[in-house]
């Protein structure tokens, strides 16, 4: 201890609006987010000497998305929900501690400080994941706040203390996908009450799918939002949204992107992003929704999909006749899944191998540094997951903040304030009690709409172009047999088969290739000063990745995104 008792809280970059705050003789409470209390929101900040009596008791009886601050003479407490929906990051020194909502602000602030460490690991596992993990960030001395967290911080002595004040059950539910399928039905409908209680016109931002379409289906009870597609144009994914809302007469407003949207959001997406999420996924920074829409309230369907869909879940293509088809199965698990997902996880980089990018000799230091962070997840849950599969998904949704697709949600912050349906203690508890078996594929999300409201499953699955209640080996054998009768010249009616136009999102290279721009910024990669500057990349073979695209290679685009999405983060930052 030294003593010192001048240390506080700093708070860096961009902050929003409180929606609550405290200040009393106790100290000060500030409360962003939207925590609810049971079904109220919690408008009203809690005293300081409330909270810090009995800490991990106040957070726990909170729910939705939230981030807590509490300062007192002596004490600094920060506290998060279980999802990190609200990314914080924070640092400690001499003068206390720093946190900031942006880690574009942090890196800023220790770069001109002089005390910056890059930590080239970290840029390699973005690299290579498309995300971090844990409480990693790009530098070796912040932190990023893992959820469920109360982060203590003793003005007088400097020390830090974290304590996770919730941790999920695995426990598995053997009653079947009916009863699961009810429960998770009024577990959304309840949500979507609870996050709209303080909005007079709600929008949903609604593809052609099952994720948005379960949500849509969760507003039985309450008024029709008005509903959102975006694309390039008027596509099968717009004109299958268009039914699902024409169905519950719901509102419908197609949004169009321009042609160079994507090189357009590079900047938000770096700055707001701090490159903790490949630029491509804040695909909402620069549009426009129709002003007559009056929203004040933005709901989507982020989350749903990789919980009750397992949609990154281990899993093989189901072939008849010795074709390929639209069905998978779920796979099993052999072998040790810490190892498996590091090299298997399908968001992980594919079509050029990341190893390969970082300079000679730097390979065989990266690559036990990849498996070592998935064992370091998955450590504390070894003893209570109750199937391997809790083992495989739990790096994944252990901090849904960190999601690799994350900046879609907090790019939709620019359209309105908006909110997470599935960000809800109960549909969250549901999902790591509902074995892999019954969540992998559409056939949950199906009978939870079911329930809701069953007129939404007469709609065609954009994804498939057939019943949304399809999955497995009955979709593998429908598909396989429109694609059979349509070869042969049989008209059996329905919806055609999909082109890669009607997808909502491009591919990194259907992306690179359609944005000149976009394109433009790969070509540059082979000279920038800010990838060499971290000692960690192979500049030769980035040039060579670059040939490739040009070429009309198929597979580097992901690849050059995340570079580009690097080196616009560290030209932001150093500007």
């Amino acid at each position: 201890m030294n003593g010192n008792a001048d240390r506080t809280l700093l708070s860096l970059g961009p902050t929003p609006e409180p929606l609550s705050t405290d200040q009393s003789q106790s100290g000060t409470v500030e409360v962003y987010g939207s925590p609810f209390v049971g079904q109220q929101l919690l408008t009203r900040a809690p005293t300081a000497e409330s909270v810090l009596d009995s800490t991990s008791r106040f957070a726990r009886s909170l729910n939705g998305e939230f981030a807590v601050f509490i300062e007192t003479a002596d004490t600094v407490v920060l506290i998060n929900d279980r999802f990190a929906a609200l990314p914080l990051f924070y640092f400690t020194g001499e003068s206390g501690i720093t946190v900031s909502f942006s880690y574009s602000a942090i890196w800023k602030h220790l770069s001109e400080s002089g005390s910056l460490k890059p930590d080239r690991a970290a840029f390699f596992e973005f690299l290579y994941f498309q995300r971090l993990y844990g409480e990693k960030t790009f530098d070796k001395r912040s932190k990023f706040l893992p959820p469920a967290s109360v982060l203590r911080f003793d003005k007088r002595s400097g020390q830090l203390e974290l304590e996770r004040f919730w941790s999920p059950s695995f426990a598995k539910r053997t009653d079947g996908v009916k009863a699961i399928a009810a429960d998770l039905a009024d577990a959304t409908a309840a949500s979507i009450g609870r996050k709209t209680q303080d909005a007079s016109r709600v929008g949903l931002l609604l593809s052609g799918g099952m994720d948005s379409r379960t949500v849509l289906a969760g507003f039985r009870d309450h008024p029709r939002p008005t509903c959102f597609t975006i694309g390039d144009s008027e596509n099968n994914e717009v004109n299958v949204a268009r039914q699902l809302a024409a169905t519950v007469g719901a509102p419908h407003e197609f949004v169009g992107r321009a042609p160079d949207h994507y090189s357009a959001l590079l900047e938000s997406s770096a700055r707001i992003g701090g490159t903790m999420y490949s630029f491509q996924h804040g695909h909402f920074f620069g549009l426009d929704i129709p002003a007559s829409s009056d929203i004040d309230l933005l709901l989507h369907g982020h989350g749903f999909d990789y919980m009750f869909q397992g949609m990154y879940l281990p899993s093989h293509q189901i072939k008849l006749l010795g074709r390929g088809t639209l069905g998978y199965r779920l796979s099993s698990i052999d072998g040790d899944p810490i190892a498996g997902y590091a090299q298997n996880i399908k968001f992980r980089l594919k079509g050029v191998d990341a190893f390969s990018l970082v300079q000679p000799g730097l390979a065989q230091e990266m690559r036990p540094e990849i498996q070592k962070t998935i064992a370091e997840i998955t450590s504390p849950i070894k003893d209570q997951a109750a199937e391997i599969y809790d083992l495989w998904d739990y790096p994944t949704v252990s901090a849904p903040g960190r999601h690799y697709t994350y900046l879609n949600v907090l790019s939709a912050n620019s359209l309105a304030r908006q909110r997470t349906v599935a960000f809800d203690n109960d549909i969250f508890d549901l999902f790591f009690a509902v074995p892999a078996r019954v969540r992998y594929g559409t056939n949950l999300l199906a009978k939870t709409t079911a329930t809701l409201q069953p007129a939404l499953l007469g709609v065609r699955n954009a994804n498939t172009n057939l019943s949304p209640g399809l999955t497995g080996a009955p979709l593998a054998a429908a598909g396989l047999a429109r694609s059979i009768a349509r070869r042969a010249k049989i008209n059996i009616g329905g919806a055609p088969g999909l082109k890669p136009t009607d997808r909502s999102w491009p591919t990194a290279d259907d992306l690179l290739k359609s944005d000149q721009q976009l394109g433009g910024l790969a070509r540059q990669l082979p000279g920038s000063k800010s990838l060499d500057s971290l000692e960690l990349f192979d500049m030769d073979r980035i040039e060579e990745l670059v040939r490739q695209f040009d070429s009309g290679m198929p597979g580097p685009g992901a690849a050059i995104l995340s570079l580009v999405t690097i080196d616009r983060f560290l030209n932001i930052v150093s500007g």
